[in-house]
């Protein structure tokens, strides 16, 4: 099975909120389960080396898509 989870802000725990953990730990619950799990970001007006750096910092994988 796969996940897309499309999410109109930056992650937990780049942005918090509880929309934004509870987001983290259902994507979180599905990984454990094997699915297979894809979430969409928003990143408005950061560019893209801001971006970059704060998952970094955060030890999140990024990718963009093209």
């Amino acid at each position: 099975m796969k996940l897309l989870i499309p999410h109109y802000r930056l992650p937990y725990p780049l942005y918090y909120s509880g929309a934004d953990k509870s987001t983290l730990e259902l994507a979180m619950a599905c990984v454990d389960r094997s699915i297979d799990v894809t979430m969409m970001y928003c990143t408005g007006s950061f560019d893209d080396q801001n971006i970059i750096k704060r998952f970094e910092q955060a030890k999140l994988p990024y990718r963009k898509s093209a």
